[in-house]
This record gives C-alpha cells, structure tokens and sequence, in this order.
C-alpha cells in the first residue's frame, strides 16, 4: 500500500471530481459575458488542459484547442465537435442571437434547458425590455394572462377557457421567467402571435361575466364609476400592498385605503383595552 493518498482523493478521503489538477466541467446556468481575454492567459489559468477531459498538451499545441462561448474555456478536438448554439448570455445582455461554436458538454446542456424557464429579465438585464420592443410588448402580455389568470381561475364559468390553452404554465404564472425557446420565440414574435388571441378571448369572457365583473374595482379618487381592472396596464395602477386599484391619472402616489389600515391600527393601539372591574357581593 502506498504511504499517500491517491490523487483522486482529497486529505479527508471524499472522492474528488477529476484530479488535485484538473476538474470536469459542472452543469450551470451562466447568464454574465465572459470579460475579453486572450488564448494564451486562458490556457495558463487551466495549466494546458482541455476543460472537458483534463488532458494535457505542450504551450506549442494550444493553438489546437477549441473554445466553447457558453463555458468560456478551451477543450480539445474530441470534446468539442463545432456545434453552435444560441449563447444566454449573449441573448440577455445583446439580444444577439447568432450562433456561437460551443464544447460538446456546452452544447448537450443547453439542449437540456432550451424550454426550462430558467431566466428573469428584470433581474439580469431589465434595459432590454426599454431596448428591445418585441421584448417589451411580450411582457404586457404575459402580465394582462397573469392578471386575467386569477380572475378566470375563481370563476366557475372560467375554468373551461383556462383548460383549452396550450401554452405552458410560466407563460401566464410567472411573467418575467423566460427559456430559451421562449427568447427566440419573442425575437421572431411567434410569443406575440400565439399570445394575443388567448389574451383578447380571455378579456371577452371578462367584459361578458358578471361573476368577473363583481371583482373588478372603482376608483374611490375620481368621480367616475366606471369598473377598472388590474390587466389594463396602460390605465390602472394597482397597489402593491393591498391590491386596490386605481386610475394611473388620479394615483398621486399614496393609497387611501393603506393609510386607512394604518389610521385603524394606530388608534387601536393607542386605545387602551377596557380593563374588569371586581365587585365584592
């Protein structure tokens, strides 16, 4: 038995992935641009090893090795075959959407996440959606279904429309959530296409229940008694702490009704509790 442990291994015996030198690359989601940098500073970090296998070559062959857009590392001839691919990051922060070359391992994990909803917008790169107009349209779609959604939900006359959509579920439940596929589909307004027809459906079965109409709201600001909804985002502002809404004309900033719950609570903690008198008989 050798004296040392294994190089496989750590001090503490756990099996480590690949060797003390070298580590198989990890299944993740990169949504940033890797900083510019040249072949020779990326080989030297990975002391001349293709990223995929872990073998090493002379300085002379670095030219040799293939690098991968998503990884951001350089592989060799065997773990990297030239396939493209869209690159996330590429899209969230360029809205780019040619083809890069990536690693085989690259390229067989982006096809594993192409329809998972994996990407919030408004938290990578919320300017895409001022910059990008196809982008912008899309998200008031999704927030009119997500809004219509609740409504249709709680109406028995509702469920049956809800039933009949294709579309998956993130679409209409979670609107800043996006796949890939999600992204091209937008970039080629296919999105827009298939959303606008379920949003205009869903918004006559609205105007024509009275069910759905109970639920809408009146604005206690103006004078006008007309009903108002949370999905018409281009007139209605909606309170986020107790979800009254409001004309975005009439709304200066200050809820009424929140600054009521607040009055209440303020005068039922300053009025003391009524405290029992004890009578001898």
């Amino acid at each position: 038995e050798s004296s040392g442990i294994n190089a496989e291994y750590g001090d503490v015996g756990l099996k480590l992935r690949g060797t003390t030198e070298w580590a198989p690359p990890r299944a993740q989601i990169i949504c940033h641009l890797h900083p510019p940098t040249t072949r020779k500073k990326l080989m030297e970090r990975c002391g001349y090893r293709c990223a995929g296998c872990g073998m090493k070559i002379a300085q002379s062959l670095a030219s040799i090795f293939r690098y991968c857009a998503y990884l951001g590392k350089y592989f060799c001839h065997s773990c990297h075959h030239e396939q493209a691919a869209f690159i996330p990051a590429r899209i969230l922060h360029k809205w780019d959407f040619r083809k890069q070359k990536v690693s085989n391992f690259a390229a067989e994990l982006l096809g594993k996440m192409w329809s998972e909803p994996l990407y919030s917008i408004q938290d990578i790169n919320s300017s895409l959606y001022r910059s990008v107009s196809e982008l912008k349209f899309t998200r008031a779609l999704r927030y009119q279904l997500y809004f219509l959604n609740e409504y249709l939900r709680a109406c028995k006359n509702g469920k049956d429309l809800l039933g009949s959509v294709t579309i998956r579920g993130h679409i209409y439940n979670d609107p800043e959530l996006f796949s890939l596929e999600d992204l091209c589909s937008v970039k080629d307004r296919v999105m827009i296409e298939a959303l606008r027809p379920i949003v205009t459906s869903w918004l006559q079965h609205v105007d024509n229940c009275g069910l759905c109409r109970g639920k809408g709201f009146i604005c206690e600001l103006c004078e006008r008694k007309e009903v108002i909804y949370p999905f018409q985002l281009t007139t209605v502002f909606q309170c986020q702490m107790c979800w009254t809404c409001f004309h975005k004309t009439c709304f200066t900033g200050t809820c009424p009704k929140c600054a009521r719950i607040r009055s209440r609570r303020t005068l039922s903690q300053e009025d003391p509790a009524p405290q029992e008198h004890l009578t001898n008989d």
